[in-house]
């Protein structure tokens, strides 16, 4: 590359004005030189004081705000004006250790079969004050050339958007894509990597993940909206990695791309069909049978009546 710059931090951020000072300032003390990497925030049309927020670091960011169209589109806009070797992606409501860019370098620059690295982090529940240590026990360099493994990387490996960076060359086959507005743009990326290269996995926590009742899937709850909204991203992001897959010309019929494919579907049926049938259960359990028992009976068997149709 004819540029000095080794990473591209990119921040994604929709109405998070309250917690992104704490992510930009994370980023900006980062140890390794200030003039080796650059921090682009792509602000999805907030409607809070982000902009005010942001203001206050002009000249050490660049700051894009653009309408709101979805996580997809931000990612869309960052690797097309991102300028580094290495492209690593915060959200706007979590933050980095200070060590953070130089572990994940480190390891990226001693193993060019790389095409993501991953690492340990730690939750912090806004609601209940809980802090948790999360790690996965994966080789450090990790060829994934199995089922089994595929299906441990998919269901146990935590590749949230603050833990997550690529090589750019991989990243510029998969970006520019259509744009969705209901889509999980990090599972993108991250399913579609072991197809390409090895991951690579830092056990030691370089990131802290907020969780707060905005967060989609980490937060479990039994509105029916919310996992509705689940299995439509869900739908959403299966189809275009199957396009992907398509697009590549890489073999339907290998091990990888199964064992995927099982995972997709296992999880779309639980993201259309899992918390309603807990949800109708809490309703059960909380009703009232003493007044309009029958009524509510009625209510009940039609809702999963319903829920076994569709």
């Amino acid at each position: 590359m004819h540029n000095k710059i080794k990473f591209s931090v990119i921040i994604d951020s929709f109405n998070q004005a309250n917690w992104i000072k704490e992510a930009i300032n994370s980023t900006l003390e980062q140890s390794i030189p200030t003039g080796s990497y650059e921090i682009i925030i792509i602000d999805d049309g907030s409607g809070d004081q982000t902009p005010f927020e942001v203001n206050n670091y002009k000249g050490r960011i660049r700051y894009i705000y653009k309408k709101n169209q979805g996580q997809l589109s931000c990612f869309n806009t960052a690797v097309l004006l991102s300028k580094g070797e290495y492209i690593s992606f915060l959200d706007a409501d979590d933050w980095w250790t200070s060590d953070k860019l130089q572990k994940v370098g480190d390891i990226l620059d001693k193993n060019r079969e790389i095409v993501l690295a991953v690492h340990a982090f730690y939750d912090h529940h806004q609601t209940t004050g809980t802090n948790r240590l999360i790690t996965a026990d994966v080789p450090a360099i990790w060829f994934i050339k199995n089922r089994y493994d595929m299906i441990r990387y998919l269901d146990g490996v935590r590749k949230s958007t603050s833990l997550i960076t690529f090589r750019r060359q991989f990243l510029e086959m998969l970006f520019p894509v259509k744009e969705r507005q209901d889509f999980i743009a990090d599972a993108y990326m991250t399913y579609l990597a072991p197809f390409f290269g090895a991951i690579g996995y830092i056990n030691t926590p370089l990131a802290h993940y907020r969780i707060h009742d905005q967060n989609l899937f980490t937060v479990q709850s039994n509105e029916i909206q919310r996992q509705i909204r689940r299995y439509h991203q869900g739908n959403a992001v299966s189809k275009l990695i199957r396009e992907k897959i398509k697009h590549f010309n890489l073999d339907k019929d290998s091990i990888l791309y199964t064992a995927l494919s099982q995972t997709l579907n296992r999880y779309l049926f639980e993201f259309k069909h899992g918390n309603r049938f807990e949800y109708l259960s809490m309703k059960l359990r909380t009703t009232d049978l003493t007044k309009n028992a029958f009524k509510k009976f009625v209510i009940f068997i039609k809702s999963l009546l319903s829920l076994v149709i569709n």
